[in-house]
């Protein structure tokens, strides 16, 4: 009977803070977004750090510490379904690789790629992207990761320390090429470098800069355009995008939002964008979707 209470009380303090999350997130500045709606995530995915869409599933994994998994969640694509937790599917794919601090996801027509290049501290030499065939992933069983070894050339210092500009959580995929947008604790900008999609150990070569006056969590590329998110040092959330290739353009909007921290963006055609947050002390993990008014 005791279980049964606590199993009781426990849902309906999930239920609350689903309803708190709703309140947080429902109102985007400027109007330019309409709000969808939010969802809680399985207690699994507590620490989300990107998404990416493959035309039927979003992806999405947990950052450094957590286990070596990805996640499927299907049906968010699907314009004729309400996002809600019975379109919540998990299947979670374990992997032959050690996840030191993994904070993107991205893919093309045969592969999924997963960013362990987290550098918080910028100390790090081994940043690298691993290289996985959908093929393995749709028969459940991960054996061969091809990896992409790189290092920034401009990069001197490696000593721990906290405000520097070498640190990335976001990339994108563009025809045989790979491009990271860095998170840039000193200046608040983001380099745009670029890498080959083939295995090997490159320069990652450096073809543009933006400044959003924000910390550059995750991107997705939408035909010419590239959206970001991302967050700056008062806790304010962002939602930004810019002109593929000649890298200006630069427009943000703010997320309003209490206690919440935007980790990964994609975008699904007829529902709009999705977007992730993970879980803090007084808020659970979710996604929720938006879509542009223009």
């Amino acid at each position: 009977m005791k279980k049964l209470i606590f199993s009781l009380v426990f849902l309906s303090i999930l239920s609350l803070e689903g309803q708190n999350n709703i309140r947080n997130f429902s109102h985007i500045s400027k109007s330019k977004y309409t709000f969808e709606q939010f969802i809680l995530l399985p207690k699994g995915i507590s620490e989300t750090s990107g998404l990416y869409f493959d035309g039927t599933t979003v992806w999405t994994m947990n950052d450094g510490g957590n286990p070596s998994e990805i996640f499927g969640l299907f049906n968010l694509y699907d314009s004729t379904v309400r996002l809600n937790d019975d379109n919540i599917i998990k299947t979670q794919f374990p992997l032959p690789l050690k996840n030191i601090d993994w904070e993107a996801i991205t893919g093309d027509s045969d592969f999924i790629y997963i960013g362990d290049f987290g550098n918080n501290p910028g100390n790090r030499k081994n940043l690298c992207i691993y290289k996985i065939s959908k093929k393995q992933i749709q028969n459940n069983r991960v054996e061969v990761v091809d990896t992409i070894q790189f290092n920034y050339p401009e990069q001197t210092n490696f000593e721990s320390r906290f405000f520097h500009n070498f640190d990335c959580e976001s990339m994108f995929i563009n025809g045989d090429s790979i491009y990271l947008l860095t998170k840039n604790w000193q200046n608040r900008h983001s380099e745009i470098y670029r890498l080959p999609k083939k295995n090997g150990t490159y320069p990652a070569q450096l073809i543009g800069s933006f400044k959003p006056n924000f910390l550059i969590t995750d991107a997705c590329l939408v035909k010419s355009k590239i959206y970001v998110t991302g967050y700056n040092f008062k806790g304010k959330q962002f939602i930004g995008s810019l002109n593929f290739g000649s890298w200006d353009g630069f427009e943000k909007q703010k997320i309003k939002m209490k206690h919440g921290q935007i980790e990964g963006i994609c975008f699904v055609p007829n529902k709009g964008f999705i977007l992730s947050t993970e879980q803090r002390k007084t808020r659970c993990a979710g996604i929720f979707s938006i879509k542009s008014k223009e």
